[in-house]
């Protein structure tokens, strides 16, 4: 499958994901992913980056560090390096082309029962997805291979939704408001742009590596606390510096 662009959103309505997948041969594949099989499926593609993708195959050795034996810890830092260079020169802006006119699976959207992943040594990895409903009776599936840069977009594009999600969960859960200090009487839930505006002001200032290096995380805090005594106010702080500086 020659894949030309995805399109990954959240609908509320069905409580799922819709991923839209465009050809080169202008057929376009539709996929729903419950919230069960989103949970499967996103710790499995972490999994294959930082096993698969961290370390390039024909990587050799400078003789003093042994790539066979390498930590998952420093595997999931470079990781992080080779996604950053690989996004920096990725397309999100061009809008999904959507109107094709042939679609393999059908007018309805796959609901996807089942998923395999199989990675391969060039950098590949291979997608299986499967539907098997009794009611009514439907057996359907498709296969595609990403490429490392696809698989990277994929990721990003679902942590996305993940910044979404967290801004509706704290709107519906008293527990988690309380947990973050937020008082709905007094300001708004910070909305789903806060979170990437904030993993960019680490990625700025070279803390990012602090959270998974150990021995470093009071680094990050130390920082924090320093900006957030230019402003007045804790809550204040989360919704202006980011407004401010991104």
């Amino acid at each position: 499958m020659d894949i030309r662009q995805i399109s990954i959103r959240y609908h509320q309505d069905h409580d799922r994901i819709l991923v839209d997948i465009n050809t080169g041969a202008g057929a376009e594949v539709q996929v729903w992913l419950t919230r069960r099989m989103t949970l499967r499926l996103w710790p499995l593609l972490n999994r294959v980056v930082i096993d698969h993708f961290a370390i390039p195959q024909d990587a050799k050795t400078d003789g003093f560090v042994n790539l066979a034996t390498m930590d998952t810890q420093t595997k999931t830092m470079l990781a992080e390096f080779k996604r950053d260079e690989v996004m920096q020169k990725a397309d999100f802006s061009t809008p999904y082309k959507s109107g094709a006119t042939q679609h393999p699976l059908g007018q309805n959207p796959l609901l996807v029962t089942e998923v395999n992943l199989t990675p391969f040594g060039n950098g590949q990895l291979q997608l299986n997805f499967n539907e098997k409903l009794e009611d009514p009776v439907s057996t359907r599936g498709f296969q595609m291979d990403l490429s490392m840069e696809l698989v990277f977009a994929v990721i990003k594009l679902m942590g996305n939704l993940a910044d979404v999600a967290c801004e509706e969960t704290l709107y519906d859960s008293v527990g988690l408001r309380n947990f973050v200090c937020i008082d709905l009487g007094r300001e708004p839930v910070p909305d789903s742009t806060t979170t990437p505006k904030f993993r960019k002001l680490l990625n700025d200032h070279e803390l990012r590596c602090s959270i998974v290096c150990p021995g470093w995380q009071g680094t990050v805090d130390a920082w924090l606390q320093g900006q957030h005594r230019q402003y007045s106010g804790r809550h204040h702080y989360w919704s202006t510096q980011f407004d401010k500086e991104c």
